[in-house]
């Protein structure tokens, strides 16, 4: 386990972060998570990768499933604890994912991929604990959008790299460059895009919400829509995969 990495992650996580366009996106996140995740319902095992605070857990409403988040932090984990009872909660990283082969129908990785070291060693350790046509659910941000742009202009203009809240890796994908590191693996089903909004400032350097919340809100049924209309210009991807047999020679 990245000792730096987890230090960072605790200290994170002890932050409260409340501003309401922060939750209005993060809800649309889940949205669309809820959305695609499979409607057959009964024995599952569910795996989140990376569940940080376990907001998206939520989307699990069934008692039959088994359903288990994995964090590098302990603080989130003990607030994902407080919000899914339920639900079972385990320290661990997400490179070697602790876990027999073929123990799991689906796993959900939100926001995570771009934090890691190692992104494509965290996917084939889900591929290895994927059951057999079991169903791999992520979200990346994307740099062909409104977001990477104002990353990349803000890049370029101060000669250094911009991080989301400032985090030690933070590695955002274009669709291409996703579903070439994807298909190794997984037979993709479904993409949709996340939040179509423009970036409302950085830190303590933004606009207001109380001005930008209401047009937000206004124009969510938009927002929506476009999710499925042009996928690869949100600020986040999401990926519905299948995991296929990969031959061997």
């Amino acid at each position: 386990m990245d000792k730096n990495l987890k230090l960072y992650y605790e200290e994170f996580h002890l932050k409260t972060r409340e501003m309401p366009i922060e939750i209005m996106k993060q809800q649309s996140r889940i949205k669309v998570l809820k959305e695609l995740l499979p409607t057959k319902k009964g024995d599952n095992n569910i795996l989140f990768v990376g569940c940080g605070t376990g907001d998206e857990l939520l989307i699990i409403k069934e008692n039959k499933e088994l359903v288990i988040g994995l964090d590098i932090s302990y603080t989130a984990l003990r607030k994902a604890k407080m919000k899914n009872q339920n639900f079972i909660f385990i320290q661990g990283d997400a490179h070697y994912i602790p876990f027999r082969k073929n123990s799991f129908n689906i796993i959900i990785c939100s926001e995570v991929l771009e934090h890691l070291s190692n992104t494509e060693k965290c996917i084939s350790e889900i591929y290895r604990v994927l059951r057999e046509q079991g169903i791999f659910i992520l979200t990346v941000p994307n740099w062909i959008s409104l977001f990477g742009l104002f990353r990349k202009v803000g890049e370029i203009i101060i000669q250094s790299k911009l991080t989301s809240d400032n985090q030690p890796i933070d590695n955002w994908f274009t669709p291409s460059k996703l579903r070439n590191l994807i298909k190794k693996y997984f037979t993709i089903i479904e993409d949709r895009g996340i939040w179509y909004y423009p970036p409302t400032g950085k830190g303590g350097k933004r606009i207001p919400d109380k001005f930008i919340y209401p047009v937000f809100k206004f124009l969510m049924p938009l927002n929506n829509s476009l999710s499925k209309i042009i996928p690869n210009f949100g600020h986040c991807l999401a990926l519905k995969c299948q995991k296929r047999t990969i031959k061997r020679i």
